[in-house]
């Protein structure tokens, strides 16, 4: 064996030594171990009034781009979200809004309201609210709006 292939069989061989160590120490037979490996479940916070999504026959659209938020406050307590929205399409339309207020890291609801505007005018703005009593503190809250004709009209 010549000394280049000594010298390249003894670095590989002290590679794999070292590699095989690391990896050992990896894993353990401890029970302790094992458990504090684990990643906590998120916490199951209280959920406060979950409004259903207002309910639109075929052919609605979103409509986010059209809603301005004004406030949306994230602490625990009486919260009121509020702002505007814009009609931006040519004809007559229901408008919906939902706000949720999501558990901190989740997308799960805490409180999840609804408005509804009905038959908004083309290029009309109005005002929309919603107020509920959020039992935690969120994480985010999250904004969704639809337009089209409501069902059940």
């Amino acid at each position: 064996m010549s000394a280049y292939n000594g010298s390249r069989f003894a670095a590989v061989a002290v590679a794999l030594l070292l590699s095989a160590t690391a990896l050992g120490g990896c894993t353990s037979d401890s029970p302790e171990a094992e458990a504090s490996a684990t990643i906590p479940a998120a916490e199951q916070l209280e959920s406060g009034q979950i409004d259903a999504v207002p309910a639109m026959k075929d052919g609605w659209s979103g409509v986010l781009k059209d809603v301005t938020v004004d406030d949306c406050p994230l602490e625990a307590g009486e919260v009121t979200a509020k702002g505007t929205v814009v009609n931006s399409g040519k004809n007559t339309h229901d408008i919906a809004i939902v706000v949720s207020w999501n558990a901190p890291g989740s997308t799960d609801p805490q409180l999840q309201l609804s408005w509804v505007g009905k038959q908004v005018g083309s290029g009309d703005t109005v005002d929309w609210s919603v107020t509920g009593e959020l039992l935690n503190e969120a994480g985010q809250c999250v904004i969704s709006a639809r337009s089209g004709t409501l069902t059940g009209k």
